[in-house]
């Protein structure tokens, strides 16, 4: 499915009619079903624990950027629902939340999260499960809280953030 889809865009139902164009050297006969191919693409997004050991491979470098993006959408996700963004719309929705390597600029987590989960309660949550420490992350202003911050800070890592000149926090 790769090399046909680095060809070009390819919909699923035709994939096998592409990989027939190709010169097949050593006679690979994978099964092209649309309805096989769609099965194993839902097993890949659905194994987190793969995702995770692949992700962990990327882990390499000091400094991170976070950011949590909503998704708006009209299906029936398990995730979907109506939550706080940016747009103000009040419609259901699904976060993506992403971690990125500021170095070698290849995402190291992604996660998804209802759309009911508000931006800065994610980083801890998320976080965690990577096990980072003695990093630099950088933050939207979506991310600033308080709480973020001491628990950033807490694990031996360093911020960079953006915030309101008139926070309470910087005062201190």
């Amino acid at each position: 499915m790769t090399l046909t889809r680095i060809t070009g865009n390819v919909p699923l139902k035709r994939i096998n009619t592409r990989w027939k164009k190709y010169y097949n050297q050593p006679k690979i006969n994978p099964n092209l079903d649309p309805k096989h191919l769609s099965q194993i693409l839902k097993n890949i997004g659905t194994d987190q624990k793969a995702q995770d050991t692949v992700f962990a491979q990327l882990i390499n470098g000091d400094s991170y950027a976070y950011d949590l993006s909503a998704i708006f959408t009209r299906s029936t996700l398990n995730l979907a629902e109506l939550g706080y963004n940016s747009q103000k719309r009040h419609v259901p929705q699904v976060n993506l939340v992403m971690l990125v390597s500021a170095k070698q600029h290849l995402p190291v987590m992604i996660r998804v999260v209802p759309g009911s989960v508000w931006d800065v309660s994610t980083i801890k949550t998320a976080l965690a499960g990577l096990g980072l420490s003695n990093v630099t992350l950088i933050l939207d202003r979506g991310m600033f809280s308080e709480e973020n911050i001491q628990d950033i800070v807490g694990s031996q890592s360093g911020v960079v953030v953006a915030a309101r000149r008139n926070s309470k926090f910087l005062k201190r």
